[in-house]
């Protein structure tokens, strides 16, 4: 079957002699079975129909008779030897149709072969452009190479470092760098990265050197002090570790005993208060709150007004209060024997 889905056709058809005899005969009709008889002939691949009038009748819904004096009396159409028959002047204009069509798509394909052509050379151009910059590039990317080498070199030897100076298991002496303002800053320093300085060089004049913390011993000193008052701790490390350190190098390892053993005697802190509330290890080492259980703010009242009122009862015949005696401070450590955790030596 022919492909063409149209064919041309004159505005003037109508008045064709030809076609102007056959509306005279057949009126529009026999016009309109003369263009159906076109498709026809457009539907075959050489433009002919077979002379079956009959069938044509009846696709055309016209008679038998009207159909064959269409196509045989009027001179509209040509006959082959095989009896079939064509339209001289439809097959010259399909024709010159399809060579219109053919010289079209040879444009069409001279101009997409151009394009690929032009594409093809800048192709073949841009690695000769890229050449001349090879050992520039080479030489860049031998310098990032080694660049990045020496990035990667110097992170591992910065890691290894620091996991050096951080290893530190438990029951091993650290030395003490910290100061108060640690603890003050929120806590974000940790032991490595301490404060060094004038607080550091404190120590060394107080301890004739750098102190020792054993966290271990420190561990069950607390456990052991405070069992049944708060609760034990198992670790002291980061955060933790940086407000203690934090706190003895203020005050010194015999404050942090009795501040420890002050808290444990303080039934306020043990629980007996309107909130139910409980002391822990963590509140302890807190700059405000270390400082008040060392002054003796949360001891018990009884054991707070005895002395001043043994002073009240002592007065002067005329009268008059003589100061009153002056607090030791750290009398309680006096009280522990010169135990584990002594005064001269303290193991942690």
């Amino acid at each position: 079957m022919n492909t063409s889905n149209y064919f041309p056709h004159n505005n003037n058809a109508r008045s064709d002699e030809k076609l102007l005899a056959v509306r005279m005969d057949y009126g529009c009709a026999g016009y309109g079975v003369y263009f159906m008889i076109l498709e026809r002939l457009g539907e075959s691949e050489d433009y002919t129909c077979p002379c079956n009038y009959k069938r044509l009748a009846f696709d055309f819904h016209c008679t038998e008779d009207e159909v064959k004096h269409i196509v045989e009396d009027y001179e509209l159409f040509a006959f082959t030897d095989d009896g079939r028959f064509y339209s001289q002047s439809y097959i010259e204009r399909m024709r010159i149709r399809e060579e219109r069509k053919e010289e079209l798509s040879e444009k069409r394909r001279t101009a997409v072969n151009t394009r690929w052509a032009k594409e093809k050379n800048k192709k073949d151009t841009k690695p000769i452009q890229k050449n001349t910059n090879v050992e520039k590039s080479d030489t860049n990317v031998i310098q990032n190479e080694k660049s990045i080498i020496q990035t990667d070199t110097n992170k591992i030897k910065e890691k290894k470092s620091k996991e050096k100076e951080s290893k530190d298991s438990r029951g091993t002496d650290v030395p003490l760098s910290a100061t108060a303002d640690d603890a003050l800053s929120g806590g974000n320093e940790t032991p490595e990265n301490g404060a060094k300085g004038k607080d550091q060089d404190l120590m060394t004049q107080k301890n004739g050197g750098q102190e020792q913390i054993d966290y271990a011993n420190l561990i069950e000193f607390w456990n052991k002090t405070t069992v049944g008052s708060f609760s034990p701790i198992t670790s002291i490390q980061n955060q933790r570790r940086a407000m203690v350190r934090a706190r003895i190098a203020e005050f010194g390892k015999e404050a942090f005993v009795q501040a420890i053993e002050r808290a444990a005697r303080s039934d306020f802190l043990k629980g007996q208060n309107n909130k139910n509330w409980q002391m822990t290890f963590d509140w302890l080492i807190k700059p405000n709150n270390f400082t008040k259980v060392l002054e003796g703010n949360y001891d018990n009242k009884d054991n707070q007004t005895t002395g001043n009122n043994e002073y009240i009862n002592r007065q002067n015949s005329n009268g008059t209060r003589s100061d009153p005696p002056e607090r030791k401070p750290y009398s309680r450590i006096q009280e522990l024997g010169r135990t584990k955790f002594n005064l001269e030596g303290l193991s942690w």
